[in-house]
């Protein structure tokens, strides 16, 4: 004959406040692991700045272009112009006015508007800067800003023809080993006068963003608007300039010299030499530490949640014990 053993209501009440204690330390310990995980956070408030889409228009001789700036505000496109004889950039379409457009027309796009206040200006061309017997010197001139990330450059770019200098202005880099990237285009109705993009990095803010900036070029003698490649780069789009067959790419002097003819090839790039010495890996003692101390504390997070959920098993066999003494 089978007994059926009944258990008493408070042996029951036990058991079930074992399991739940041991339950309620486990998932405590887990989370207690999840907290304490080394992590790395990535938060990116910057972006570059680039130009594009050049329209002159000949009633106030200036050259509409659309600034995109992808920084931490989140501007949406802008419209500016620079005036051919004042040669100052201003804003035409700003940051605040995009924002109250779109508020107003969530559906339509700030180029809507572009398009209305930019209709029947010329497009410019581009020309291929070398047929044009230009180059370009980037001289660096002094230091620039103090900011979170280190010290600006000032640097003054020189354009010379035909080994002669016809213009210069002045420009901010974030270093002067980066490349500096220039594209020359013409202008409607002008022979003596080019528009000249310069893509570089303006400052090394989280590793260096693109700041894309545009010039008037004077002087300009027996222009060739004849271009290379397939389409030249003619719509320049939103992204930063890209090297192409009529663009220049110029790495800065040591100082401001005076170029002449015998340097025009100075954009040419040094040949390869032929056998490449591999540059030797030296450990970073501050990235390692960091390194240490994350491994560091994973262990110990580790080893924590072990002992906490053995102390949990433990804990759950002894009250289990105690309840089927009673």
């Amino acid at each position: 004959m089978k007994t059926t053993s009944i258990k008493h209501p408070q042996q029951s009440r036990l058991f079930g406040l074992a399991f739940l204690f041991t339950m309620t330390i486990g998932f405590t310990a887990m989370s207690l692991s999840l907290i304490t995980l080394p992590t790395t956070a990535h938060a990116t408030v910057g972006g570059p700045t680039t130009i594009s889409d050049f329209k002159y228009n000949p009633e106030d001789e200036s050259i509409y272009y659309v600034v995109t700036d992808d920084n931490g505000k989140g501007c949406p496109p802008m419209l500016y112009k620079i005036g051919l004889l004042s040669e100052q950039s201003e804003s035409v379409y700003s940051c605040d006015m995009g924002f109250a457009f779109r508020a107003e027309n969530q559906n339509l796009s700030v180029y809507s508007e572009f398009q209305i206040i930019t209709e029947g200006f010329k497009p410019l061309s581009p020309i291929n800067l070398t047929k044009n017997n230009i180059v370009i010197d980037v001289a660096y001139t002094g230091e620039g800003e103090t900011n979170p990330v280190g010290i600006s450059k000032e640097v003054t770019i020189s354009v010379y023809q035909n080994g002669n200098k016809i213009d210069s202005f002045n420009a901010t880099a974030c270093n002067l080993e980066q490349p500096f990237n220039f594209q020359g285009y013409s202008i409607p109705g002008f022979e003596k006068k080019i528009a000249l993009l310069l893509s570089a990095k303006r400052n090394c803010f989280e590793g260096g963003y693109i700041g894309e900036t545009l010039h008037i070029i004077n002087n300009i003698s027996n222009l060739n608007k004849n271009t290379s490649g397939t389409s030249g780069n003619f719509y320049k789009t939103e992204a930063p300039l890209y090297p192409n067959e009529n663009s220049l790419t110029v790495f800065t002097n040591s100082a401001a010299k005076e170029i002449t003819i015998e340097e025009i090839n100075i954009q040419k790039m040094p040949e390869a030499p032929n056998e490449v010495e591999l540059p030797s890996v030296k450990a970073d003692p501050e990235t390692n530490t960091a390194r240490n101390e994350n491994t560091s504390t994973s262990n110990q997070t580790t080893l924590l949640t072990i002992i906490a959920v053995l102390l949990a098993l433990i804990a759950g066999i002894l009250i289990g014990k105690m309840a089927q003494k009673k």
